[in-house]
């Protein structure tokens, strides 16, 4: 009986224990999905402000260079700067897209973690 007594009581540690660390990984995984979130909204606006407002604002740029030039009203440096303003701002863009794939990749991976813990939660003993 003694040793039956241990045996649950052991058991149960053990239980609590594997419950208590479920909790906090599910804490951190809230947490980490907080500051992905937080992180994709950030990222998502500079890709949306870069697209509907540097992006063509470049564009626009590059073709009164491109023009200026053919008149002779604006020099090769002129014609450069634009150019260069250019290339910045369409790598900018590339940069943020390939910045938000991430952000939702590792949103994609935390919620496929949480519905594990969250399995693994509800069927400790699996």
């Amino acid at each position: 009986a003694w040793g039956q007594a241990g045996d649950v009581r052991a058991a149960t540690a053990r239980r609590d224990a594997a419950l208590a660390g479920l909790q906090a990984q599910r804490l951190s995984l809230r947490e980490q999905a907080q500051t992905a979130l937080q992180a994709l909204g950030a990222l998502t606006e500079a890709l949306r402000i870069t697209w509907t407002q540097t992006y063509p604002k470049a564009q626009r740029g590059l073709e009164l260079a491109r023009s200026g030039f053919r008149t002779t009203a604006l020099g090769p440096s002129d014609i450069l700067m634009a150019v260069k303003d250019y290339r910045m701002t369409e790598e900018k863009l590339g940069r943020l897209i390939a910045q938000r794939g991430q952000a939702l990749a590792l949103l994609q991976q935390l919620s496929a973690s949480a519905l594990e813990t969250s399995a693994s939660q509800e069927h400790p003993h699996d």
